[in-house]
This record gives C-alpha cells, structure tokens and sequence, in this order.
C-alpha cells in the first residue's frame, strides 16, 4: 500500500476488529498461506508439552475451523501432531454428518416457503459453504439464514409452523430477526435485514435484484452476488457482537473463487460508502492484503480514504466497537491522538443520528435534552483519555 496515504481517525481503532497474532498463525495455515515445514511446526506446537496451552482449547469458537484446518494440512497433520490429526479427523466427521442434515432441513424449509408464496434469499454460513468452500462439511454452520421481506416475514414463519417448525422467538432488539426450530434443535433465522446494526444499511433491494440462483437438495434458492456477500461477511464481523476470526476464511474464499473485475471493487467501495461500512471494511481489508496476501487493488484503498467520513458514520462503528469485549480499553490502547480525539466527541457530543439511535433501542424519545445533560457525564471520562498515553487502559 502507498507509504504516504494517511488513514482516516478509526482506522487504528478498528484494529480490535482484526485477528490476533495466535488467530492469525491460525487462519494462514487454514487457508495454505504457511506451508510445508511452517505449517507443521506450527501443528507441532499445538498441545505439545510444556506449550502455552492449544489454541482449540484457550478458545473452543475455533474448534469450528478443524474442517478448514483438516483439508489444507493433509497429511502433514499426522506426521506432526498426531493427536491434533485425530481431532480433525473427528471433527470432519461431525462437521460432514452435520452439513447433510442441514442440507435436508434446509430442503424442506424451501419446500414449505416456496408453498407459501416467499422466495427468500440465503445468507451467511450455509450459502458460503455451499458456493466457496471445498465441501459444505469444510464449513461449520449452526443455523440456517435467509432473507425475506417485512412484508412476507410473518407469512414464511406461519408456513415453517404448519411444517413442523417451532417458534423460538423474535430476536432481542430491532434486529428484524424472527427465530423457529426444527425438531433437531436447527434454528432457521427468518432476516429482513442484511446487517443488525442499524446504523449500516445496505441498499437491499438492489441487493437482492442481482443475486444469483443456486440448486440444493433439489430446491432453488437465491443468493447474494459476491461483493454484496463479501459486505455482508465483514459488516457481521463488524457487528459489536461479532468476534470470531473464521470471517478471514469466509472472505478469502470468496475473494479467491470470484475475481473481481475493477467494476466489481468500484461497486464494492460504493456499497460499503453508501452503508456507512466505509471505515470497518477499509480496516478488514488492509489485514487482508498485508497479512493474508489477498490481491487488493489500490484503488479501492483510495475510494475508502479519500472521504471523511460523517459524525455519524463514526459514531456508528464506535458504537459497535464499544459492545465487543475489552469496549472502551481495547478501543483506547489501539488508538492515536486523532482517534482519541474522534472517541472524545463521540462520548461527551454524539451525533443527533446516534442519540436516536440509542434511544429507540432502549424505548425511550429522543430529544435535544440530551445534549445538555451528556457533557456534563462524560467531560471527566474524556478528560482521563486526552491525559492517557498511547497504550495506557481506559479508566
């Protein structure tokens, strides 16, 4: 990347998003960045005696990539840690078993909204494992996502209750996320928004008018074109309950199955402006290309910068960087002076768009009140982090 481009406020900020150094090691042997004898050192420390501990079992959310894992190392897993190559290829096992019956599930609850009338759009894990991954098995998926209209969200949920499916519930927020179960305990997700985040939206229509088909289990089903999926990977994992790493892998198999033509980036770094998704994606795709060795043309770097992105815009990632564990700390010790400074407005001064925000997931009005009365509450928060060193914790 250029040496003299200056990154926005946030961009330092946003490094809680990204992978750690454990995760990263990680996620390049998962997708054969670190082969041969770096990948097997790298096995070979995992549970040996007297190592820090296995990854797997510090963070069992990355069990879910042994399949991932199991494909790219082959071999080279046995001969250097054979009891890791035994969990794989436990874990492959499952993760195989498991993706056929979603694969059935996920037949009969098409079958029972196409008898209805609704043509929804399939999302997240199981569209991915479907499209980009080696095999459905290679990819974990612990539910099923699809995309509906408002309108069509109450009837796709009456149809999947005559079918067998029971209702679980509307999810906690404005998330406009309706849950039912399947007899097997699968959740079926019935969306009628891409990103829970109200503050990113993503013009769906459009969206959905250039997804493509799909054929499983001898169902017909829609799905997002490559760079809406690719949007949608890394607004989730912006998303403040968002954490997993596997985002990585879902974006690097995306973006090496679908080579996108300068068309595709151009449409890209506008869909992600006009969501106001600018700053996070900007942030994911620099690990990308520096660490991952994803091919990322320059160009969309410089329409993701060349733009200083509104109050409002910023409020919304701070906001959801605040909900990821660490909050205020991991967002502070990341960040320099003119993020700081960006994080200081946004406590004691938010933008009207946030205090409304805030206000109606908790029920309550906004009104400009609120800005007499939030200085005066955080002008000794904000005076502790302009005092702070770069890398000191929150107080």
């Amino acid at each position: 990347m250029t040496a003299t481009r200056r990154p926005p406020a946030l961009a330092d900020t946003l490094a809680v998003l990204l992978p750690d150094a454990a995760e990263t090691a990680l996620l390049r042997v998962c997708l054969g960045i670190d082969r041969g004898a770096t990948a097997a050192a790298w096995a070979a420390g995992i549970g040996a005696p007297g190592a820090p501990g296995s990854i797997f079992a510090e963070r069992p959310a990355l069990r879910r990539l042994y399949p991932m894992l199991h494909a790219t190392l082959g071999s080279e897993a046995g001969s250097a840690n054979p009891q890791l190559a035994a969990v794989l290829r436990a874990g492959v096992l499952w993760e195989e078993q498991r993706a056929a019956r979603v694969r059935e599930i996920l037949a009969s609850v098409l079958s029972a909204l196409r008898q209805v009338g609704v043509k929804p759009v399939l999302l997240k894990g199981v569209a991915l494992a479907e499209t980009v991954y080696p095999r459905p098995g290679t990819r974990h998926c612990h539910d099923i996502d699809l995309l509906v209209s408002v309108v069509d969200q109450g009837k796709a949920a009456a149809g999947l209750k005559a079918a067998g499916f029971n209702l679980d519930g509307i999810q906690p927020g404005d998330t406009g996320t309706v849950v039912l179960l399947h007899r097997d305990g699968l959740p079926v997700q019935l969306h009628t928004r891409l990103l829970p985040t109200r503050g990113w939206l993503l013009a769906q229509d459009a969206l959905i008018a250039r997804a493509g088909t799909i054929e499983i289990a001898g169902e017909s089903v829609a799905m997002l074109g490559a760079t809406d999926m690719l949007l949608q990977v890394c607004g989730l994992a912006a998303d403040g309950a968002g954490g997993s790493p596997s985002w990585v892998v879902d974006a690097a198999l995306i973006l090496r199955k679908h080579r996108l033509t300068p068309d595709k980036w151009d449409a890209l770094a506008k869909t992600a402006v006009a969501g106001g998704l600018a700053l996070p994606v900007l942030a994911m795709f620099t690990y990308l290309a520096g660490v991952i060795e994803i091919d990322i043309p320059e160009s969309l770097f410089d329409a993701l910068e060349a733009r200083r992105p509104p109050s409002a815009e910023k409020d919304a990632v701070l906001r959801e960087l605040r909900r990821r564990p660490g909050r205020l700390t991991g967002m502070i010790a990341q960040s320099g002076w003119r993020s700081r400074v960006a994080i200081a407005r946004w406590l004691v001064l938010p933008s009207p768009t946030h205090l409304k925000t805030w206000c109606a997931e908790r029920g309550l009005r906004w009104t400009p009140a609120w800005y007499i009365a939030r200085p005066f509450r955080r002008l000794g928060i904000v005076a502790g982090i302009l005092r702070m060193p770069a890398g000191s914790p929150a107080p």
